[in-house]
């Protein structure tokens, strides 16, 4: 697995804070653009690795 794929267990923190009310910061925009951009490159691996067991 790419260490930029690992790196994404950080998003983990965004799902708890969505699922589980409490007292979260916000997230601003920077933040908003790294964890959407982490997301694609994890989906876009997962998509690869689908095909290749096509």
């Amino acid at each position: 697995m790419p260490e930029e794929i690992k790196e994404s267990v950080v998003l983990t923190d965004y799902a708890v804070s969505t699922r589980y009310p409490g007292d979260y910061e916000p997230v601003n925009e920077e933040e908003y653009k790294a964890a959407l951009e982490m997301a694609e490159k994890v989906f876009c691996w997962v998509e690869e690795k689908l095909k290749e067991g096509e």
